[in-house]
Formats: C-alpha cells, structure tokens, sequence
C-alpha cells in the first residue's frame, strides 16, 4: 500500500546509508561513530567513550547498581541529554542521562553548589570523566573532566 509512510521514506534511508558508506570507507572508528551518532541519530558501531582510554575510570555505567548507598567513583560517560532548572532558591542546576558502552544511566544530578564550577563542561555529545557518589539509587556529581 503506497499510502504506508514507511515505504515512501525508504528510498531516502538507502541513499543516506550508501552515502554513509561512502564517506565511512578508509576513515577511523571515530569518523564511523561521529557519522552514525550525526546521521542515525545514534552510534551503530560503538560508544564515543570506547574511544578514549582513562585509567582513573573505575565504574561502568551497568555496574552502578549494584554500588553500595554512599561508594564513590568515577564514569567514563558520554552526556546524551541535560535538563537544566532552577531549585527552590532559584539557584541553577542540572539532571543529565549519560551512557558508556555499558549502559545508560538517567538519574545522574548536579547540583547548585557544583553546576556552578562545571556549567562550562556540561554539553550533549561530550564524553566526560564524572566523579561523584551514589545515593538514594541517583549519582551525584561532585565533578567533571574531560575524559
């Protein structure tokens, strides 16, 4: 039935997946991934943070779990969404959801008396080194590098 979206726009995703691959032949893992996050919407062939090697990493994403209320650690993490408000006294804060190559986590805050230092660094698409705390389930930031 040609009154199917989905066949109208499938043309479209072949010529964009062969112009993909056009540009992806000969290049590095990097180009691939950056491609696919800029083109798809998401990164097919990897996470940014697989990219970057940092000994200080001592957390995955997927292990975080199963952290005791109050460790402490360290993310290699990719930001993939920033919500920023205001608290109830009008200070700036923040709630991200980050990924490795691990997992996503969604409840990962930061609050007024850090967001102010670390509003530099918060940006989507970032790969970051976040170290921070475990409580009630969420990761407090208590800071941000670049990974």
């Amino acid at each position: 039935d040609s009154k199917i979206p989905n066949k109208k726009r499938r043309p479209r995703i072949i010529e964009q997946v062969a112009e993909l691959n056009k540009y992806l032949s000969g290049n590095s893992k990097r180009m691939s991934i950056a491609y696919e996050k800029h083109l798809l919407g998401i990164p097919l062939s990897g996470s940014l943070v697989e990219l970057y090697y940092n000994p200080e990493v001592d957390i995955k994403c997927r292990d975080f779990h199963n952290l005791r209320e109050g460790a402490r650690g360290k993310l290699g993490v990719v930001i993939e969404g920033v919500r920023k408000i205001k608290d109830k006294n009008q200070n700036r804060m923040c709630f991200m959801r980050v990924s490795d190559e691990t997992y996503m986590l969604d409840s990962v805050v930061v609050f007024a008396s850090s967001y102010n230092k670390l509003a530099w660094i918060i940006e989507e698409g970032l790969p970051v080194l976040i170290t921070g705390k475990k409580s009630r389930g969420g990761l407090i930031v208590q800071n941000i590098g670049h990974l």
